[in-house]
């Protein structure tokens, strides 16, 4: 018996959910497009907390030259850096270089017709943090050099979009997931309506709220995994494609890996599946009290 209760329940989930394909739809694309905002957050914060770990390690200041100072002047500022005490190394870096470098990270066929506008750059490695500071003041009253940036400037700039990062998220998720409980009622309460005669008789014959209730419940919990199975495929392919095409994105520090990244997918989709359950549940409560209540005419 229990078994044909089972089978029963099961064919009533998906036979409202084909009656109401079209809202169906709809709530699962919105609870998609929630699942998809709150998984890119979550994977930007991973990537940001780690290129914030390397730059916190990070003992390197990068020293643009103006493009107007010749390469035999760099050479000769590359080899006087060198020999300040504060410095364990200091590597120079083409301006050819530097381009080829920006044209690989930006990938824009137009930057091939555009004159290179670098200069000459140089790469410095302090021996310890506390020697940063003063290698930093001494760049900045070079003549010959543009713009100095160290780890800790680094930190600074990825700290400020972690932030920006999380309370975006934070604000459009908790948005994209109002919606999608909203949508999410709102279907379910058109698929009760649609169904009220045969939800009267069914309790006039004795069945129990949680039998009456159970297929609209499952409905939710079905659309919700339905949606966050969509957009962590989404998600994670294209995440796959960006690891790829970005090899090295903040100091030197590659992207999370894509078989880390797709952890994410599991606590998403458990998410997904109980904002549409507790849609589903809500939705089946407030109907059945109005109806106890005799509110719901027949």
């Amino acid at each position: 018996m229990r078994w044909r209760n089972l089978e029963f329940v099961i064919h009533e989930m998906f036979a409202n959910i084909w009656r109401q394909r079209l809202s169906a739809a709809a709530a699962v694309v919105s609870l998609a497009a929630a699942a998809l905002i709150a998984g890119a957050g979550a994977l930007a914060m991973l990537n940001v907390n780690r290129w914030l770990g390397a730059a916190g390690g990070e003992l390197r200041v990068w020293a643009h030259l103006r493009p107007s100072v010749a390469r035999d002047r760099a050479r000769e500022l590359q080899a006087q850096i060198a020999r300040w005490p504060q410095v364990s190394s200091c590597e120079l870096r083409t301006r050819e270089e530097e381009w080829k470098d920006q044209q690989e990270w930006i990938r824009h066929p137009a930057l091939g017709m555009v004159p290179n506008p670098l200069g000459d750059a140089l790469r410095i490695r302090a021996r310890r943090p506390a020697d940063l500071t003063p290698i930093t003041g001494r760049l900045r009253a070079m003549p010959e050099v543009e713009t100095v940036v160290d780890a800790r400037q680094a930190q600074r700039w990825i700290s400020k979009a972690a932030r920006v990062v999380e309370g975006g998220t934070v604000l459009g998720g908790c948005l994209l997931g109002i919606v999608a409980v909203a949508v999410f009622l709102n279907t379910l309460r058109l698929t009760l309506h649609a169904r009220r005669r045969e939800i009267a008789v069914m309790q006039l014959v004795g069945a129990s709220g949680g039998f009456v209730a159970a297929p609209f419940i499952l409905e939710g919990f079905l659309l919700g995994l339905v949606g966050s199975a969509i957009s962590s495929a989404a998600l994670l392919g294209l995440y796959a494609w960006s690891v790829q095409q970005w090899p090295a994105v903040a100091l030197n520090v590659s992207l999370i890996p894509a078989r880390q990244a797709a952890v994410l997918a599991w606590p998403l989709i458990g998410a997904s599946g109980l904002l549409g359950l507790l849609g589903g549940a809500l939705s089946v409560r407030r109907y059945l009290r109005l109806h106890l209540a005799g509110e719901v005419s027949f």
